[in-house]
């Protein structure tokens, strides 16, 4: 099989990425931004959108039957590493919503924004933003390394108030 690894990504540039490629599918391991137990897989179909439910017990019926033999060889898997042509044209997706027009009218702003992805997917935001003149501030950017109480409620993001408003 041909794995294409675009790394770590939000949910949806890899739904986008899956698209990119034309690809069969995607897996997606995800909640990062929960406990690593209850993490789990996101599974795409070939327009990028996740599995319905009946798809998925398909799946898993499948595994099932085949859980005991032996895993693919990897001197029959190629593994590409696509992580920054997925992340281009997810900005380039994401963009062309956006408009030309109005891409001119936030550079033109000068912009300033606080991020804080506590070390999840959402990293990539200061360089998207960054990419259109956005001044980013940027907390907790080390991937995987969660800095503060994953679930963000107000109590766990109160500290961001005085950043803010400095």
């Amino acid at each position: 099989c041909k794995v294409i690894d675009v790394g770590v990504l939000p949910t949806p540039a890899i739904q986008n990425a899956v698209r990119h490629f034309k690809a069969d599918g995607g897996v997606i391991i995800t909640a990062s931004h929960n406990q690593s137990e209850w993490n789990g897989f996101k599974f795409l179909r070939k327009d990028g959108s996740v599995l319905y439910e009946n798809e998925m017990e398909k799946v898993i019926a499948q595994y099932q039957k085949t859980s005991s033999k032996a895993p693919i060889s990897a001197k029959r898997t190629i593994a590409l590493q696509k992580r920054t042509e997925a992340l281009d044209a997810y900005k380039e997706f994401v963009f062309s919503i956006i408009g030309k027009k109005a891409l001119e009218v936030i550079k033109k702003q000068k912009l300033s924004v606080l991020i804080d992805p506590n070390g999840g997917a959402g990293i990539v935001a200061k360089e998207i933003l960054e990419s259109v003149g956005i001044k980013t501030i940027a907390l907790h950017m080390e991937p995987g390394e969660f800095s503060r109480q994953i679930e963000p409620t107000s109590e766990s993001l109160a500290y961001l108030i005085p950043k803010i408003k400095q």
